[in-house]
């Protein structure tokens, strides 16, 4: 079979450029604002030189690392993540470039409508209805255990609603957070209150991926009775020009994900 005649199960059994986009979780892992009550911790209970075993707890806030917000997260009566499927933010996914925003201060660091419209025509990858919409920004090039960035590049409200009226599936950013310092947090209340919820996946690392059409598969623990939930993501790549990294599968270490 031809890359384009492949299906991405085809492709997810043969692990061919599968590309890890998930955020390591490790002691020092950058929390939100680097607040002490989010600070990712292992405790190793059990160890080698002291029971012949080892066994380890961790402790974390649900919006460290890569995660998924719920409604609940800041809509009073939003669902929360009990009834959210890997359906709802696996499928048909296109990447936008939009690592040439960046201003001197960062206080110009935002993603809207413009910008979205700009990244669609120039790199030929339309927003089309029920698309899972990531974004790879100059976030995702800063170390996954960096102090917290206040300058990161954020989804403003007039991105949002550029997305919603695409009518997207979910969104997913690079950094921590899909906003920052506004308003009633316009953009997460815009995409959650739609009906259906347009979910959004935060902490993803894209620096070994590019822009174009993908097919990501994200699996977040399934959490009851709270607004967000820990995820896994991979992209599966849907033509031969975007695997970019040739027919290996790629960690988000850069080494290969097959010995």
């Amino acid at each position: 079979k031809t890359m384009e005649a492949r299906t991405p199960l085809d492709l997810l059994a043969s692990g061919v450029g599968l590309i890890d986009i998930s955020w390591p979780l490790q002691s020092g892992t950058t929390a939100w604002k680097d607040a002490p009550v989010r600070q990712l911790s292992f405790n190793h209970f059990r160890t080698w030189e002291k029971d012949h075993a080892r066994e380890t707890s961790l402790t974390m806030c649900l919006h460290t690392g890569t995660h998924i917000d719920a409604p609940a997260h800041f809509l009073e009566d939003g669902t929360n993540f009990d009834t959210i499927s890997v359906n709802h933010v696996s499928g048909k996914c296109v990447v936008l470039d939009l690592t040439e925003i960046v201003t001197p201060d960062g206080s110009d660091n935002k993603i809207d409508r413009k910008a979205l419209i700009e990244a669609e025509d120039s790199q030929q990858t339309p927003i089309l209805r029920g698309d899972i919409v990531i974004f790879r920004t100059a976030n995702s090039h800063l170390p996954d255990n960096a102090p917290f960035s206040d300058s990161f590049v954020y989804l403003s409200a007039s991105g949002a609603e550029y997305l919603v009226e695409k009518g997207v599936k979910a969104v997913g950013t690079d950094y921590l957070g899909i906003e920052r310092a506004q308003d009633d947090h316009a953009t997460h209340k815009m995409l959650l209150e739609q009906q259906p919820p347009i979910l959004i996946i935060e902490g993803l690392r894209l620096a070994r991926a590019f822009a174009g059409r993908y097919f990501l598969v994200c699996f977040p623990l399934a959490c009851h009775g709270v607004e967000a939930a820990p995820a896994r993501a991979i992209l599966v790549p849907m033509d031969q020009d975007h695997l970019g990294l040739s027919h290996v599968a790629v960690g988000n270490d850069g080494n290969s994900l097959h010995p």
